[in-house]
């Protein structure tokens, strides 16, 4: 190697050390606290945040909580058995809860008790709100692939609409979809706007794998395997890009897809995969995170910290929720807040904003970022 060549090796090592030490020493204080609650037991999954601001969390315990915008209790209901998958609200901010006594619990916003419903056959998920007035659900006996069922808003009308479905999603708020075996392989199926839909995907897919959906708009990402798969528009056989993942997430406005490798996090474009900015972890998260239009991610960590990061700004910022691992934040950009919630029963709401991260007098420029992106593997 050359005296010249050794040289740009050098420098190209001194400014990739140069950019991880801004991530790491930009540290900002975290987002304004507006409260914090505490349950008498630990939770197992997300607390739902309402558009009126009010918070509602289930504890293991078989009690669900309701919390005003401000953080007082507004009221607590118990349920028999424990809370599968979190509290979901309808339109009118009604609560529904499946738990493992396999009933189906709903309340109305002031904490009266609707109705309790048994299920037909074991729960195997949680409730899923489906404009305009049915829960769907998974039920079905052990051994067993379940079934998906469908209930009115009123605990009637108990009805099977899937024979046999390998995951239930919320694909968008009002909207739900199901994975189900076809006669060619696995299929999406989506109810939206009083309308089905049946999707092909692609073959390398088996029911018996693990997988997430996320959806943004007519966009379609598959995470299975330890890779996230962008299915092509016009072409749900096929994949536009994939790329490694352990946890994901897409922004609202269906433009960022957040990555999480399990070592770094990445921002890509959801149209081409192509890497727009990384930020390297030093602590293993917990849950998937989320991002905001923006490019603003909050990410969980197993310490029960949250981490906060803007892409293009050499800013992060954390905050300590509890002292076990985080779940899924749940954050409402028109509100500007995010509810954190950590295994141990700890729930903090926070105030984000544009000035949550504000801009750094050293922008992120990173040298390299191109060539990172085509570790992306294109079809």
């Amino acid at each position: 190697m050359s005296r010249l060549a050794r040289a740009l090796s050098a420098l190209a090592v001194a400014a990739s050390a140069v950019i991880s030490t801004s991530w790491a020493r930009a540290e900002l204080p975290a987002p304004p606290l507006l409260w914090r609650f505490q349950t008498a037991s630990p939770v197992s999954a997300a607390p739902a945040l309402a558009p009126s601001g009010n918070v509602y969390l289930a504890g293991v315990e078989g009690v669900v909580h309701a919390l005003a915008p401000d953080g007082r209790l507004r009221w607590s209901h118990g349920v028999s058995g424990m809370p599968i998958g979190e509290p979901v609200l309808d339109g009118r901010e009604r609560v529904y809860l499946a738990t493992s006594a396999d009933r189906m619990y709903s309340f109305h916003a002031d904490g009266r008790l609707r109705w309790r419903r048994e299920a037909r056959a074991r729960l195997r998920s949680g409730a899923m709100w489906l404009e305009p007035s049915r829960i769907l659900f998974l039920a079905g006996g052990p051994g067993h692939a379940p079934s998906l069922h469908g209930l009115s808003s009123w605990g009637e009308a108990q009805s099977r609409l899937l024979a046999s479905a390998a995951g239930l999603f919320a694909a968008a708020p009002g909207e739900v979809a199901a994975l189900a075996s076809g006669r060619r392989g696995l299929e999406l199926w989506r109810w939206r706007a009083g309308a089905r839909s049946r999707l092909p995907l692609p073959a390398q897919l088996a029911a018996g794998e693990d997988l997430q959906l996320l959806v943004a708009g007519e966009r379609l990402w598959l995470l299975f395997g330890g890779e996230l798969h962008a299915l092509q528009p016009g072409n749900s056989r096929s994949t536009a890009w994939s790329a490694p993942a352990r946890h994901a997430a897409v922004s609202s406005d269906s433009e960022t897809v957040l990555v999480d490798t399990g070592t770094e996090l990445r921002w890509l474009g959801a149209d081409s995969g192509e890497e727009r900015r990384r930020l390297p972890l030093t602590e293993a998260t917990s849950a998937a995170p989320a991002v905001g239009n923006d490019g603003l991610a909050l990410v969980p960590l197993v310490s029960g910290e949250l981490l906060l990061a803007r892409p293009g700004r050499v800013a992060r910022a954390r905050f300590r929720v509890g002292s076990a691992p985080l779940l899924r934040p749940i954050w409402s950009e028109p509100a500007q807040r995010a509810a954190v919630a950590a295994g141990d029963g700890s729930l903090v709401v926070l105030q984000l904003s544009d000035s949550t991260l504000p801009d750094s007098p050293r922008p992120l420029s990173e040298p390299g970022a191109a060539a990172r992106s085509a570790e992306l593997r294109q079809p």
